[in-house]
């Protein structure tokens, strides 16, 4: 009985914690925000598949503005769009305009609370916020506007941080999230004390029986 108990005892100490992580990429992760505004809009707006649709970036131009549009843009041709543009239209033109204005858009990781001896860990976080205009331009319409906020979470071991960092596309590596981890420290060296005490004292006591 005591032998199973220090077996547990180890495990708790070095087995916990390793698991595999297959976290999906930064472009993924782009696109998975970018769908959850869109469907948003959908529902608000009410357009579909066979509209004409004109995507434009409204505000300040950047890189990263203008990688989100032409997400968006493939986004759409691979879920039956068959007609989006990456240009502003014309009234004489039978289609709708998107006009987007980015507000936010940031991947950060924040350091999980791990075992001395785990693998480490950390959640990603994904937030995209926009503010849409969606003109009918036939008529001129306003069908909608508003500013949508997409959030994803995941977690990822930091091999696969590392590795995402190494993206040659700047605003896809994300940042990580500083904090002051020694009182997470403390309490961790305590934990692994008190085991390695309490597994010694088992021991010793098997051995006197």
């Amino acid at each position: 009985m005591k032998i199973k108990i220090i077996s547990i005892l180890f495990l708790l100490v070095f087995g916990m914690g390793v698991t595999n992580s297959r976290g999906q990429s930064n472009e993924n992760l782009v696109r998975t925000l970018l769908k959850k505004n869109w469907d948003r809009i959908t529902n608000n707006a009410g357009i579909s598949p066979e509209d004409s649709l004109f995507i434009v970036n409204v505000g300040k131009s950047s890189p990263t503005a203008l990688y989100l549009n032409e997400s968006l843009s493939a986004i759409l041709l691979n879920n039956g769009y068959k007609k989006v543009f990456l240009k502003g239209g014309s009234e004489a033109q039978n289609g709708i305009q998107i006009e987007n204005h980015l507000l936010k858009f940031s991947i950060r990781y924040s350091s999980l609370k791990n075992g001395i001896l785990h693998k480490k860990k950390f959640i990603r976080s994904g937030d995209l916020r926009q503010y849409y205009q969606v003109v009918d331009l036939s008529s001129g319409r306003l069908l909608w506007s508003g500013e949508l906020r997409a959030v994803q979470r995941d977690t990822l071991l930091q091999r696969e941080v590392r590795t995402l960092q190494k993206s040659e596309v700047l605003f896809l590596r994300g940042e990580r999230v500083k904090k002051n981890s020694w009182p997470e420290h403390i309490l961790q060296i305590a934990f692994l004390l008190s085991v390695s005490i309490a597994v010694m004292v088992l021991f010793y006591s098997i051995r006197t029986t």
